[in-house]
């Protein structure tokens, strides 16, 4: 009922041409707790870089099949800036091995001597898991660009797998 996940990586760049000239680490840790139908989970991340964040989650099976998700993030930059992102998702099982996930978000990101991005997205991921370690999808998704200097835009993801035991 309770998963914790710690991860970290370092690493050293000699390249004067590279901002990474130097050591360099992240690292990462989350945890989740599942309750009968709900799940919590939240996690935190920093880096050499003076950045840090955190996010939060909450999902629950509302019923056989159907999984709510309400989620938000929050992280600061070493230049100061914030960017904050919330977002909600249904995900439905349609039959034994199809499954329809449904997104929206709502993404705040400072950025000094700019304005700052304001955008709202949307995706539709249509997944298929026939069996026999084989699992396939496709996603597509859509993102405004009311914030005066990035354009609107979309994007259509696919994956395929087949796992061998």
């Amino acid at each position: 009922n309770f998963k914790v996940v710690l991860a970290g990586a370092f690493g050293h760049d000699d390249a004067a041409w590279t901002s990474l000239s130097g050591d360099y680490w992240s690292v990462l840790a989350s945890a989740s707790a599942t309750f009968d139908i709900f799940t919590i989970a939240g996690s935190v991340e920093a880096n050499y870089n003076d950045e840090y964040g955190a996010g939060a989650s909450l999902s629950a099976t509302v019923a056989e099949g159907v999984t709510l998700n309400l989620g938000g993030r929050y992280y600061k930059e070493n230049s100061g800036d914030d960017t904050y992102q919330v977002a909600a998702s249904v995900s439905a099982a349609v039959t034994e091995s199809i499954t329809l996930t449904g997104e929206i978000g709502y993404l705040y990101d400072e950025e000094s001597g700019y304005t700052a991005t304001d955008a709202i997205y949307g995706s539709a991921k249509l997944a298929w898991a026939p069996g026999g370690g084989y699992t396939s999808s496709v996603k597509a998704t859509i993102v405004s660009g009311d914030n005066g200097y990035e354009d609107a835009g979309y994007k259509i993801e696919s994956e395929f797998k087949k796992t061998f035991e």
